[in-house]
This record gives structure tokens, sequence and C-alpha cells, in this order.
């Protein structure tokens, strides 16, 4: 019963979760395309405009945060 419980309380939440940007999930996928967005723009500008500096920090940021997302998933089973 506890278990069914547990799980029932994560289905609840996770639709909250998602539409409020609080989920693993989305915040992983915010900070993905926003690396990617980082990189394009690191590559396609002429760095006399911006510092090499400064854009290799706010991509390294970036990573650091996406890094920080990424953990392993944990399923629960019944005993």
């Amino acid at each position: 019963m506890k278990l069914e419980t547990i799980n029932r309380y994560a289905l609840e939440l996770e639709p909250l979760q998602e539409k409020y940007y609080v989920s693993k999930k989305k915040r992983i996928g915010l900070f993905g395309e926003q690396l990617v967005r980082l990189k394009e723009g690191f590559a396609a500008r002429d760095l006399s405009e911006i510092s090499t500096e400064k854009l290799y920090d706010i991509t390294m940021k970036t990573a650091a945060s996406l890094k920080r997302g990424v953990t392993p998933n944990h399923f629960k089973r019944s005993e």
C-alpha cells in the first residue's frame, strides 16, 4: 500500500513539475537547447565582437548546469 501511495504521488506531481518547469526532464531540455544555441553562436561569431573568453565561460557554465541536472533513473518496484 505504501508503494502505491508513493507512486500515485509521483504521478500527480509530474504534470505540475512539467507545467512550472521544475522537472529534471524540462530543465535538462531547456539547458540543452541553450547550450546548442551558445555553441552555434560561438561557431558563427566574429570573435572580434565578443571575447572568446566570455563565450567560452558562458558555454562552460551552461554545460555545468546541464551536467548537474543529469542523474541516474530510479524505478520503484514491488517486493
